[in-house]
């Protein structure tokens, strides 16, 4: 769309920079639906003012190589404004036609429209006596004063899918040529006006269509800021949740240091534990093995007693009863205290069993520490890494954003300078116009 547009306005620039250029072409390049709806309308002004097409084709080429679009857009339309105030002819000159002519032509329009859109300047010139009367078109108003050297950061480069539909639906040339009466759309900053004419609608006319599409491109190059502004507020907002990623992945580092360093003094507890426990069954086995001793010591001392009860019993028969209760008692208590031994034995038995299976559970329970804890020395350093990954792109993306904002900044510095030195000439281009308009004013007076 941009190159089209400079292609047009090189064109312009460079059919009026011709030395032996009829003022009939000037007139059709300008204006080419005004050319054949009039035949040859004011051609004294092009006849008296040289300079005005030589200055208007300069500051057109200048602003096309030099401006971005939307300053060629509304420098544009300031020209095409202030040339249609000097070339449009006053309403009581305008020829009127007939109802029924204006209904027998009316189904025309869309095949003369096409045909003008794909005709070159030459061929317009020729064919421009064929219409009988030009439009009068109602420019609104375009601010000269531009600020954009203050940068709001509003340009980001994602910006294309969402707004080319809309574009698209809104810059239709269907829409324009079927509602006459329908005023343009608005975006709250950029009022537009309706089409006004006297005899016919503004569209009929290349001229007419292409004011229509730059006020049409205005807006919605001010719709597209409004979104670069957003997208900029957007992107303020994610930089600020980055942030706070960034925080909170510091402060779950640092409660994970934490832990690891609670699991270390865990294993060192546990394992001072499990030295306690070892010494322990050490002292068991050490005990089983005295109260062995003492059950064998006890055995011998039976057995020595019932020897000694035999020998007595055929020695003294006369003691016997006393003997016989002596052993009776003796015997009782001998299998009290075995009993008490066998129990001994079997709880110390239980005890050991029991220890060994802890002991055994203990094992395991290391076996899975240990390997709980490579795991999460392993996810430590995977989470480390991916931090560094992640503080690495960010500082990337930081820089390269901190770079494209400059060249923006300087670029709007840049096309500021060219604005103003555009305005200049077309202030000065204003002047030479007005001038030799009152030196012809005064010529006819004095005629």
């Amino acid at each position: 769309m941009t190159k089209h547009r400079t292609h047009e306005v090189n064109s312009s620039a460079a059919a009026l920079l011709h030395p032996g250029l009829d003022p009939h072409k000037v007139v059709s390049i300008l204006n080419p639906h005004a050319f054949r709806a009039s035949g040859s309308p004011n051609l004294h002004l092009l006849r008296v003012a040289p300079s005005l097409g030589i200055g208007i084709a300069l500051a057109l080429q200048a602003i096309a190589i030099n401006c971005p679009l939307l300053l060629l857009l509304k420098v544009g339309s300031l020209l095409l404004r202030t040339c249609h105030s000097w070339i449009t002819p006053p309403l009581h000159s305008i020829p009127r036609q007939p109802p029924s002519m204006a209904r027998l032509l009316r189904p025309k329009k869309n095949a003369a429209r096409a045909e003008s859109d794909n005709a070159d300047p030459e061929t317009l010139a020729s064919s421009a006596l064929d219409s009988p009367r030009p439009p009068r078109v109602s420019l609104p108003h375009v601010e000269t004063q531009l600020n954009m050297h203050q940068y709001n950061g509003l340009f980001d480069v994602s910006s294309s899918e969402s707004q080319k539909a809309t574009t698209a639906v809104e810059s239709s040339p269907d829409t324009t040529s079927t509602s006459p009466h329908t005023s343009n759309p608005t975006n709250g900053d950029v009022p537009t006006t309706e089409w006004s004419s006297a005899v016919g609608h503004a569209t009929t006319g290349k001229s007419g269509r292409v004011i229509h599409n730059l006020q049409e491109e205005i807006a919605r190059l001010t719709r597209e800021c409004s979104v670069y502004r957003s997208r900029a507020e957007e992107t303020q907002r994610m930089n600020d949740a980055f942030k706070m990623q960034v925080q909170n992945m510091t402060e779950r580092l640092r409660n994970l240091e934490q832990a690891n360093e609670t699991n270390l003094h865990s294993i060192s507890r546990k394992d001072k534990k499990i030295e306690e426990l070892r010494a322990e069954i050490q002292s068991e086995k050490e005990r089983r093995q005295r109260a062995e001793g003492e059950t064998d010591k006890f055995q011998r001392l039976m057995n020595e007693a019932r020897d000694e009860f035999n020998r007595k019993c055929a020695e003294l028969q006369e003691v016997a009863n006393h003997a016989r209760t002596q052993y009776d008692v003796l015997a009782k208590a001998g299998q009290r205290e075995r009993a008490d031994q066998q129990r001994k034995l079997k709880a110390i038995r239980d005890d050991f069993l029991s220890l060994k299976a802890e002991h055994e559970k203990r094992d395991v329970q290391l076996e899975r520490l240990d390997a709980v804890m490579a795991q999460k020395n392993r996810e430590i350093e995977i989470a480390r890494e991916r931090f560094d990954q992640l503080f690495a792109d960010y500082e990337a993306y930081k820089k390269a954003h901190d770079e494209e904002v400059r060249a923006l900044i300087e670029r709007s510095y840049q096309g500021a300078v060219n604005i103003d030195s555009a305005l200049a000439s077309l202030k000065e281009t204003e002047d030479k116009m007005k001038w030799a308009i009152q030196v012809k004013n005064e010529i006819t007076d004095a005629r």
